[in-house]
């Protein structure tokens, strides 16, 4: 069962995230970088005032059970992070909503993250990943994942700099 200050941070996320982005307040954004900062998705960013840069570019998108969140081939712009629900992957170009026909290649949950490697190696994505059950994502654009997780897109488009050289989930704490 959840703790249930975890389930109250979440909701404060969710309810702070769902906001227009303009319409966030600095303590808004502060209360949710306090609040991120707490996660291990944030692990390795120590200062608050880039968790805080970070939050004033994030939303939250909500999908329902089955409900496809991109297909394999697509263009990878977006860094997800599961902030209730449960995500599966698997290798169907076409996936249709509803059941998939094939096991998943993985699934992931609370404070997991995905989608990072399309946007690191600047291709696209290697799998479809669906909603296994109603699930509420953090969505972190592209530009700013690369600008705030030590990733440089301009100098060497698709590679980590020398202080980021890992790009997976598990390497990057988010698993």
């Amino acid at each position: 069962m959840k703790d249930m200050r975890e389930e109250d941070a979440n909701f404060t996320i969710l309810y702070i995230l769902q906001q227009i982005p303009d319409m966030r307040n600095e303590e808004q954004l502060r209360q949710v970088a306090t609040l991120f900062k707490a996660k291990k998705y944030m692990s390795q960013i120590t200062d608050l005032e880039t968790i805080v840069k970070i939050c004033r570019r994030a939303y939250v998108e909500s999908y329902h059970k089955n409900q496809v969140i991109f297909y394999k081939g697509q263009k990878g712009d977006y860094f997800y992070i599961v902030l209730s629900g449960l995500v599966g992957g698997c290798n169907e170009d076409e996936a249709q909503e509803g059941d998939f026909k094939q096991p998943f290649l993985f699934t992931l949950g609370p404070d997991q993250g995905f989608g990072e490697m399309a946007i690191v190696s600047n291709s696209q994505r290697m799998c479809t990943v669906k909603a296994i059950e109603n699930t509420d994502l953090i969505v972190i654009p592209k530009e700013v994942y690369l600008q705030y997780y030590g990733v440089s897109s301009a100098a060497n488009p698709g590679k980590a700099s020398p202080t980021n050289t890992k790009s997976t989930e598990r390497e990057l704490n988010f698993q």
